[in-house]
């Protein structure tokens, strides 16, 4: 019954919001056959789109097809906001997979139901509109439509559709050479980020928070690195905030400040330099949703390295894991070796190539 179904939905999306990809989607894979075999077709277009995001999350080419079935659900069924928010879904899907030019036209089809069914749903459809806008080379309407939504946002007290459109923004000036605007920008969404954090007193809720938001400050980051390579203190201090514990804490063995304590003091760039021994390497790594970054520290120098997005490194890093989740004796055989080899080499090459030469020559990694 409706009791056992919210039970297994609510499992499932505690196991997604804890970053278990796994278990989250065979939970809600099995929602969609109770829900399919009891006809609620709420509960099934709602299993479906998650899916779709977690598939999206992992580069599976699957989610556009999973967030076009979820809608037809929703359109039978006559769920209306459901069915906006999976042509939303949609479009995010095509964003993703390099169709920034399909995602527009999409978008913008979807954007009047979007409107009609509230403030929010037309402000997030907006978002990813301009971002298709942006990416698809149409810079004039993404700007004018970013300044857009950013006035609408203030009005609607809507802080994480702000924050989203100023990255957004920031990443536009980027490209478009500006880049005193685009930090600027940038640290305006950080300070509302930052903001956010200070009332959130838990370790483990803070930590899923910032993971969510770590596009900011990675954005930040790069771009602040780009202006200066020479002087990365900002750039690293930048990243610091990013963590929910800070690198002082990670070297005790904390975990972290719960509630109530104090959080431990930030090092910065000179002060970590100086506590380094020779041979000592620091990889510092920041995850975003267009690029991803990496800080590399040793005792004489910082450098600051552009990797690929976040969703092409989870997405190795879960193939990997399922390699090494077989039993010994697949993957030890030829067959299996080889592509355990394969998939590791090319996992080394995404998070340590810029830098492997002095990962090499370390004696010791943090």
């Amino acid at each position: 019954g409706r009791p056992y179904l919210h039970a297994v939905y609510s499992l499932a999306e505690n196991s997604r919001v804890l970053g278990l990809h796994d278990e989250a989607t065979r939970g809600f894979e099995r929602v969609l056959r109770l829900a399919r075999r009891n006809g609620v077709h709420a509960f099934s277009a709602s299993a479906e789109m998650t899916l779709g995001i977690l598939a999206l999350d992992a580069r599976d080419g699957r989610a556009l097809r999973l967030f076009e079935s979820a809608t037809a659900t929703a359109r039978g069924a006559g769920h209306r906001r459901l069915e906006i928010y999976g042509e939303m879904l949609a479009g995010v899907a095509l964003i993703r997979g390099g169709r920034p030019d399909e995602a527009r036209e999409r978008l913008l089809a979807n954007l009047p139901r979007a409107s009609e069914a509230g403030e929010y749903e037309r402000l997030g459809s907006l978002v990813y509109l301009a971002d298709a806008e942006r990416l698809s080379g149409h810079e004039t309407s993404a700007l004018e439509r970013y300044r857009l939504i950013l006035e609408l946002a203030a009005e609607a007290g809507a802080p994480e559709i702000e924050r989203d459109s100023l990255i957004g923004l920031a990443a536009l000036q980027r490209a478009r050479g500006d880049a005193d605007a685009a930090i600027a920008t940038a640290r305006r969404a950080e300070a509302m980020v930052e903001s956010m954090r200070s009332n959130i007193s838990v370790s483990t809720e803070r930590t899923h928070f910032l993971q969510m938001r770590s596009n900011t400050y990675q954005i930040l980051a790069a771009l602040l690195a780009e202006r200066d390579p020479t002087d990365l203190s900002e750039p690293f201090a930048v990243v610091e905030r990013a963590h929910a514990r800070t690198l002082r804490e990670v070297l005790a063995g904390r975990e972290g400040a719960e509630e109530g304590d104090s959080p431990a003091e930030s090092l910065d760039l000179a002060a970590v330099q100086a506590g380094l021994a020779p041979g000592d390497l620091l990889l510092e790594y920041l995850l975003g949703e267009e690029e991803s970054s990496l800080l590399a520290v040793d005792a004489e120098r910082a450098t600051f390295h552009a990797l690929p997005p976040r969703d092409r490194i989870e997405a190795e890093l879960l193939a990997y894991r399922e390699v090494l989740e077989r039993p010994a004796s697949v993957w030890t055989a030829r067959p299996g070796f080889r592509r355990f080899a394969d998939q590791g080499h090319e996992l080394f090459h995404m998070l340590l190539g810029p830098v492997a030469e002095r990962v090499g020559a370390a004696r010791r990694l943090i």
